[in-house]
This record gives structure tokens, C-alpha cells and sequence, in this order.
């Protein structure tokens, strides 16, 4: 390997061993940077602002939340399948994603018995 071109998984790890903490939101992500470098990591909930998020009593309607990312890992199949054997009327599926495989949940969804 010439100077100067070092794979940048090792550079990712250099960088990484050289803060004091390292922090994730999730036990998997602990166990994701141990796998991935070899390092401990803390882990650390994300908060949520109550100031900027108040009760202000207003009427609600039944929903689902799915977070995450929408990949085969979370499997949003069975969440679906499941969602779909509710007795009607059914509350609607609301996920919230940071990435997702698109044409595999666009398939599942109009190949779906109640499209």
C-alpha cells in the first residue's frame, strides 16, 4: 500500500479511540461500535424538548408508530401482516424513518390484499 492511502476502516477506528466517550442512542448501537472497532461505547437515550413539546389537551386519534429505519432488520412485513388482522376500523400506520429500502415496502404495499 502506498503512503498516505490507508483503508478507511482503520482510519475510522483511529479516529474513533481518539475521543474519551463514545456515545450511541441504543443498546444495538453499543453492540454495533464493539463489533465495528472494538471499542466501548455509552449509552445514552435521546431526550425530548418539553418545552417545545406540550399536552395542549387537544382531542387525539388512535394511531401506530413504527421508528427506525425501514429495512428487512425491523420487519416492517410483519408489522403490516399484523397491522392488517386488526379489527376495522384499523388505526392507521405511521413510521418514522431515517432510511429505508423503498422498493421493497413499495412492492408490499400495493401487492396488498386491501389495495
Amino acid at each position: 500500500m502506498s503512503k498516505g492511502c490507508e483503508s478507511k476502516p482503520v482510519k475510522k477506528v483511529e479516529n474513533a479511540r481518539v475521543y474519551g466517550q463514545i456515545l450511541v442512542n441504543s443498546f444495538f448501537s453499543r453492540e454495533s461500535v464493539l463489533r465495528a472497532y472494538g471499542l466501548e461505547a455509552t449509552v445514552y437515550y435521546l431526550g425530548i424538548d418539553t418545552t417545545a413539546f406540550v399536552n395542549n389537551k387537544r382531542p387525539r386519534e388512535p394511531f401506530l408508530v413504527g421508528l427506525g429505519s425501514m429495512t428487512p432488520e425491523k420487519n416492517a412485513r410483519g408489522i403490516i401482516e399484523a397491522v392488517s388482522r386488526l379489527y376495522e376500523p384499523r388505526p392507521p400506520l405511521v413510521w418514522v424513518a431515517n432510511a429505508a429500502t423503498t422498493s421493497r415496502i413499495e412492492g408490499r404495499w400495493r401487492s396488498s390484499p386491501d389495495r
